[in-house]
């Protein structure tokens, strides 16, 4: 592969990664696990389990707005033109989903 074609190799890639909020998912979750007072007993499981809860959000809220879409009319049209507009089927905003402000995940006790 030639030098000049791995910049935008790269690009693509990270256009990709920021098109599905990989990039704000993952460095939310590591925030937030750097600042609990009490960690998990394994970083892996907690971050697994943060992506696995992305994942459902924005499938259920693509899922909300073809179904919105598919109903026709301007309500739909308009989701439909939402979820296109964010890039995804989450919640738009750079912390995503719903509750805790960062992705939909709530520290035990319900802070955050």
């Amino acid at each position: 592969m030639a030098a000049s074609k791995v910049p935008d190799r790269k690009d693509a890639f990270r256009r990709y990664l920021e098109s599905h909020r990989v990039l704000d998912i993952l460095t939310n979750s590591l925030t937030d696990l750097f600042e609990m007072d009490v960690r998990p007993e394994d970083p892996i499981t907690f971050l697994a389990s943060r992506l696995t809860e992305n994942a459902k959000t924005a499938a259920a809220t693509k899922g909300d707005r073809d179904a919105a879409a598919a109903g026709g009319g301007a309500a739909g049209a308009a989701l439909a033109a939402v979820g296109a507009a964010d890039g995804v089927g989450g919640g738009g905003a750079a912390g995503g989903g719903g509750g805790g402000g960062r992705g939909g995940w709530r520290r035990p006790g319900g802070v955050g």
